[in-house]
């Protein structure tokens, strides 16, 4: 399983993933990617609990842009151990078919963060917008 850093034990673990339009081309697709890698490997470095030691952080192996891929990613997370997710889109992406569908296999309490750019051609923002628009529809 793809962590950032070395994976301890009796330590809280974070889930990273990667929202995307299943049609922008590969290009793009390379990039979202690798700035999810990008954001959990600067938490596996910086980030650190109140007592001082860092936490776990997970990525999903594959960017999540369709119900199917978001099952597998939330199978990879919940293997894992992630106890909160971290969703990081440099593009667009469909909220419901991605991000929604990943996040709801886990408990309605997981907390959530949703981190994202505006300076892509089809900027993470705009999906950021509607998916916490969405979350918010459904009292999360």
């Amino acid at each position: 399983m793809p962590y950032a850093g070395q994976k301890k034990s009796n330590v809280p673990c974070l889930g990273v993933f990667v929202p995307c339009d299943p049609r922008i081309d590969e290009a793009s697709r390379q990039r979202a990617f690798n700035i999810g890698v990008m954001t959990a490997n600067l938490l596996a470095e910086r980030l650190m609990m109140p007592e001082g030691s860092p936490p776990n952080v997970f990525f999903c192996s594959h960017l999540v842009d369709s119900e199917q891929t978001a099952d597998s990613g939330a199978r990879e997370m919940k293997e894992a151990g992630a106890e909160a997710l971290i969703i990081v889109p440099d593009t667009w992406f469909f909220p419901g078919k991605s991000a929604m569908a990943l996040t709801a296999h886990f408990p309605p309490t997981t907390p959530l963060a949703c981190v994202g750019g505006n300076n892509a051609p089809k900027p993470g923002v705009v999906g950021i917008d509607a998916l916490v628009g969405a979350y918010a529809q459904t009292c999360r």
